[in-house]
């Protein structure tokens, strides 16, 4: 159980420590990003490797990825969420359920055979759920970037082993990054062959895909970093939401408790996140707020809407729950 001891628990008084939560996120984030940021550029790393000449082949003859490749990816990518995400998305549920506990009085329990599920209950069906759909997802955003650049290789009229090379080079890169590190090959190409019109050709691909090679690297970096806090973020929030819900449930909270955004703080807080701070709704509700955006030199109203943190990749934001006063 992630639960400790729901007995021994303060109460801290309305307003206080309103940024507690958000300490609590930032310490989790810092000791864990990268551990699983190196975990998942080794990942990519052996599947790169893994690619063989017959598959690399299989994939230009057939326009696309075989069904018998995806499941190897689909299967590397249940290895990872198994064994290295699950335990710390447990471990960050973990850490957002005793920030909860922090808050929130536990001197009796009234409730202790409730039927309201549990938090370890709600954090665990959130753990299965969200591990399928995060296998589900990396496997087709694997797919859809060969996809592209098997289109691309068409209107460019590329060759066979420049091709060959390009889809090894979308190993880990989602369908954006794999257009940019294209647009960066194809630059390189394109130098080289004005700036040394007398080397050969083999040697000129050769230069721009290792060009290319060190581009996508720094790309890996990138988007494992963006995973990782994320990731953290999300199964933070929610262990912090499933033991909210659990003590309301329990009758320690209540009878009505809202959320209210807690923006990260200095520069990680984007226009969307300064926009939702200090913004509340109640537990079931969508915390919305309004804010203002330059597009084209004009000044337009947006929205900025979210249930819970992460409002988007890299989001450090959290939440903090309070008894509501009536109106």
């Amino acid at each position: 159980m992630f639960i400790r001891n729901r007995c021994k628990v303060k109460k801290t008084e309305q307003g206080e420590d309103s940024e507690q939560t958000l300490t609590e996120l930032e310490t989790y984030l810092e000791e864990h990003k990268e551990e699983i940021t190196g975990l998942l550029l080794i990942l990519w790393a052996d599947q790169k490797t893994a690619l063989t000449p017959e598959e690399v082949q299989a994939v230009i003859e057939a326009d696309g990825v075989p069904l018998l490749l995806l499941e190897t990816w689909r299967q590397d990518y249940s290895h990872f969420v198994r064994n290295y995400l699950e335990p710390l998305w447990q471990g960050a549920a973990q850490a957002g359920q005793r920030a909860a506990e922090n808050s929130i009085s536990l001197s009796e329990a009234p409730g202790q055979n409730s039927d309201f599920l549990d938090a370890d209950a709600l954090v665990f069906r959130w753990i299965r759920e969200h591990g399928a759909e995060l296998v589900t997802n990396s496997t087709e955003s694997q797919r859809q970037s060969i996809k592209w650049i098997l289109e691309e290789s068409v209107r460019e009229k590329m060759s066979a082993e420049q091709l060959a090379g390009r889809i090894r080079q979308t190993i880990g890169l989602t369908r954006p990054q794999t257009a940019a590190n294209h647009r960066y090959y194809t630059n390189a190409l394109n130098r080289l062959r004005r700036e040394h019109p007398d080397m050969e050709e083999r040697a000129v691909l050769q230069r721009a895909r290792a060009a290319a090679e060190r581009y996508r690297k720094k790309q890996l970096k990138s988007r494992a970093l963006t995973i990782a806090r994320t990731e953290i973020a999300m199964a933070y929030n929610q262990g912090l939401d499933a033991a909210v819900r659990y003590y309301t449930g329990l009758g320690f909270m209540g009878p009505k408790v809202r959320k209210i955004w807690v923006a990260a703080r200095g520069d990680r807080a984007c226009e969307i996140c300064r926009a939702l701070d200090k913004h509340y709704a109640d537990l079931d509700d969508t915390i919305t707020a309004e804010y203002k955006k330059t597009v084209y030199k004009k000044e337009v109203k947006r929205t900025a809407a979210s249930f819970i943190p992460p409002a988007h990749p890299r989001c450090a934001c959290s939440l903090k729950y309070e008894e509501a006063k009536e109106e």
